[in-house]
């Protein structure tokens, strides 16, 4: 009877979509996850540019956090030929979908532009950038800023200065780019419409000889208007990937033959941390030891990930956040972690607060030293049901302890303006804290922004020291790999976080990713890990992802 009553659900669900499919079956790679509206921009150098961008335009690099290496992409080499002096290689074999070669021209121009330099590849200290020969080009620094360097070898998109340097500079940041883009990559631009966006294969690709020929001919990202459609899309497998929060696949993935990250809880790869942000700026939040308190108080992550997502994720959290690969754990000094760091203990954090005077009114809520009324509350965006659940079970914990906190829900845009503007006392998010070479980048997002009116950027939380601020900068002018010389400084600024305790790690969110075998095979797994398991803007190369469409194969 369940699988009747589902059998209906679902093909209710899916005739909303029905209409974005109608590309030969047999020969298309279905997914989503990305796209949460119509497209309206396809602009390699404007950051909201929608899916689909990374495989019509080449970065030099990929990185892959599977192996935690820098993988060439269309550079062929990268050197340090001296401490300020980068030279890349570039393959002579690449070119644009124009007929015309892809050259060090094309670099040199990406890397100058005032939009990229100062918005997109965030490299301050970058002096110049000088063509050496046509497939050579060298990149000069004051002082190398290393991780940003690095996060711009493998996350900048490089465009054709042949057809981009025509347009106005003004121009160039809003240039939709939504007719005929040019560009590089495995896939060319087909076609969208408000339910889909679709690439088609660049049969001429120069990659195919270096990463194998990717097997489907059409990728279409579908816009999925809830979880709920995505999982009846999934189950039917007209949805071959799915990139969704999808709640209970534990009971669904061996009955539907379904293909998730592990086998067995937690079923996910770790993709981000979600933490609670608490509003340095505002009273009692700005004492690090009521921040402490709070932090005993949160029940063990084991039960909040077990009550909201099933075994998807795993049942722990770095105290730090640092999320479980080896280029961020590396740097985690278990010394510091054992010393400073906090585990559920709720008569500590009771302790705590009665020390600190936040004693019990008559209506047993604390109140503050003075005796006014202390009310805090957590917001996260209304919609969003994993982290809504998430957010009440916090709040329960810190009522358990006399706490009076709510869990309020407002929209999106209301959430993310109080967020910005500092007009909220705690809340979840993650939108920084996810997968990269180092560490350096999540603890800059969380405290490297100095504090403004709007943090747009990072640092939500208004944290403010002076002394962080130092170590992160001697951070990022040492190499990457010289860990000897780069742990004492990510030492001190471990002990400095978990003393103070600015945001607290709640979970690791998951890289939510299940797959459909019916139409494709060979998907990447646990025990055949070739490929991060992403079809996420951006991720084609940021995650090394681009694999995937090399390594799947036709069903039948």
């Amino acid at each position: 009877m369940k699988k009747i009553v589902l059998a209906a659900v679902v093909a209710l669900m899916v005739a909303s979509v029905a209409m974005a499919l109608t590309l030969p079956r047999n020969e298309t790679l279905y997914f989503g996850g990305s796209m949460w509206g119509p497209l309206t921009n396809f602009n390699p150098l404007n950051p909201n540019h929608g899916w689909g961008v990374d495989l019509v335009y080449p970065t030099l690099f990929m990185y892959n956090p599977l192996t935690n290496q820098m993988i060439p992409y269309l550079a062929e080499s990268g050197t340090w030929t001296s401490n300020t002096t980068y030279v890349v290689k570039l393959r002579q074999n690449a070119y644009w979908t124009d007929g015309q070669p892809v050259t060090a021209y094309d670099v040199k121009y990406t890397f100058e532009l005032p939009f990229t330099v100062n918005q997109l590849v965030a490299v301050p200290s970058l002096k110049a950038v000088n063509v050496i020969n046509d497939y050579t080009v060298e990149f000069v620094f004051s002082q190398p800023n290393y991780p940003n360097f690095y996060g711009a070898l493998y996350g900048s998109y490089i465009v054709p200065e042949h057809i981009w340097s025509k347009m106005a500079t003004s121009d160039i940041f809003s240039y939709a780019n939504l007719t005929n883009p040019v560009g590089c990559g495995p896939y060319k631009f087909l076609t969208y419409n408000p339910q889909e966006i679709v690439l088609e294969r660049n049969d001429n690709w120069w990659g195919n000889d270096v990463f194998g020929k990717p097997a489907p001919k059409y990728l279409a990202e579908l816009a999925v208007s809830s979880n709920n459609v995505a999982l009846g899309l999934l189950l039917q497998g007209q949805l071959d990937i799915s990139n969704f929060y999808l709640p209970g696949i534990e009971s669904l993935i061996k009955p539907y033959n379904l293909v998730a990250w592990n086998d067995k809880p937690p079923y996910m790869l770790s993709s981000n941390t979600a933490l609670l942000f608490l509003n340095n700026s505002v009273a009692p939040l700005n004492d690090p030891q009521f921040r402490r308190a709070l932090a005993y108080a949160i029940g063990p992550t084991s039960d909040l990930t077990q009550r909201v997502y099933a075994g998807q994720v795993p049942n722990y959290v770095d105290p730090l956040g640092f999320l479980p690969i080896e280029s961020w754990m590396q740097f985690e000094d278990k010394n510091v972690v054992s010393q400073y760091g906090y585990t559920y203990d709720p008569a500590k954090a009771v302790q705590i607060l009665d020390q600190l005077g936040y004693k019990k009114g008559p209506d047993g809520w604390r109140t503050m030293p003075n005796g006014k009324p202390l009310k805090l509350s957590i917001i996260c965006p209304y919609g969003w049901t994993d982290w809504m659940a998430a957010e009440r079970i916090v709040a329960e914990d810190l009522q358990k302890i006399g706490l009076n906190v709510t869990a309020d829900f407002p929209d999106f845009t209301t959430y993310w303006n109080n967020f910005t503007s500092g007009n909220y006392t705690m809340a979840i998010n993650n939108f920084g804290s996810g997968i990269s070479m180092t560490p350096y980048t999540y603890l800059y997002w969380l405290f490297g922004y100095p504090v403004e009116q709007y943090m747009y950027n990072g640092n939500f939380e208004r944290y403010s020291n002076p002394e962080v601020v130092n170590l992160l900068n001697k951070i990022s002018s040492i190499p990457l790999d010289d860990v000897n010389a780069l742990q004492p400084l990510y030492s001190e600024i471990e002990q400095i976080f978990l003393k103070n305790m600015p945001v607290i790690p709640l979970w690791y969110n998951g890289m939510w990713y299940l797959a459909n075998q019916s139409v494709w095979t060979n998907f990447p797994n646990a025990k055949n890990p070739y490929a991060f398991p992403s079809t996420w803007t951006n991720n084609a190369v940021t995650t090394a992802s681009l694999y995937l469409y090399t390594g799947i194969k036709p069903a039948k």
